[in-house]
């Protein structure tokens, strides 16, 4: 916000000295960082994004957990089809683990990024799992996913749909 503020007094100065109008000392600043705010995505919708994200990804890992590999390489395998909302966090959790950071470490890092509720959640499920190593991880993590879907179609607003006939 600094740097557009900066960026935007320059502006508007270069303006003022161009046109003569003074009006632009004031106004290109307050555009520089105003538009920024007013054209991005509303925190509620980015908020959703981030859930279905999670929602998504934890869904894929319950499905590789099924067939038979551990933690760690079910994280890796995740990787490359991780939701664009969450890749970052995934990346450098994957990052960590090939790294040789403990699992549980890594794990709890990872929800520190998330900086989520329910990406609390989902890590503290998958710390677990990584502390028993049983088998019932993968159908945790599917009722989880099932919870987060639940609540990302919760928040959605309701858009009334239009039916083909009149009344």
């Amino acid at each position: 916000t600094r740097l557009l503020l900066a960026c935007g007094v320059a502006v508007g100065t270069v303006a003022f000295l161009i046109t003569g109008w003074a009006l632009a000392l004031v106004v290109v600043p307050v555009s520089a960082v105003g538009l920024p705010m007013l054209l991005s995505a509303p925190p509620a919708a980015a908020r959703i994004q981030r859930l279905e994200a999670m929602e998504e990804w934890t869904r894929a890992l319950s499905g590789v957990l099924t067939v038979g590999v551990g933690l760690e390489q079910a994280l890796v395998a995740t990787l490359r089809s991780t939701p664009a909302a969450i890749s970052p966090e995934v990346t450098r959790l994957v990052a960590r683990l090939r790294a040789r950071w403990v699992t549980e470490d890594a794990l709890r890092a990872f929800a520190d990024e998330l900086d989520d509720s329910t990406g609390d959640l989902i890590a503290a499920n998958l710390i677990l799992g990584a502390r028993r190593r049983g088998a019932g991880l993968s159908s945790v993590l599917e009722g989880l996913a099932e919870s987060v879907a639940a609540d990302v179609r919760a928040r959605r607003p309701i858009v009334p749909q239009m039916s083909g006939h009149l009344a």
